[in-house]
């Protein structure tokens, strides 16, 4: 990956997720990178 993105990423800190107000077991998160710019 662009090292920009990784810098970035590295930073994130995980946090519990919570849905009205209780902890939830589980949550999925897509994540889309384009490097460059984005021509072949």
């Amino acid at each position: 990956l662009d090292r920009a993105a990784i810098k970035a990423v590295s930073q994130w800190r995980f946090t519990p997720a919570h849905r009205a107000g209780a902890p939830t077991m589980v949550v999925t998160q897509s994540i889309q990178f384009q490097l460059g710019d984005g021509r072949s």
